[in-house]
């Protein structure tokens, strides 16, 4: 894990994905890449946020989503006047 922090922090690689279990003992691999031009380092390390950010967004609605189906909290919208208009159009 130092390796990542010297390469990522210190030298400002980009990581652009994992090999899962390259090495021969399993470890995985990470796919780094370090752009020269400052301005294409910045626009890529903005890209990678932002994928990040998406990536996160979509696991927390998945998350809500599930909470919400086994916790049945949809029920009163069910049963209410709006529920039952809405169930009759889909």
């Amino acid at each position: 894990m130092a390796a990542i922090g010297l390469y990522q922090g210190k030298l400002k690689y980009i990581n652009m994905g994992t090999e899962d279990g390259y090495y021969a003992d399993g470890e995985d691999a990470f796919k780094m890449k370090l752009y020269f031009d400052p301005k294409e380092q910045l626009e890529k390390m903005n890209e990678q946020k932002k994928l990040k950010m998406k990536f996160v967004a979509v696991l927390v609605l998945a998350l809500v989503c599930t909470y919400a189906v086994e916790s049945d909290v949809f029920a009163e919208l069910r049963e209410s006047e709006f529920g039952s208009t809405l169930v009759d159009t889909i």
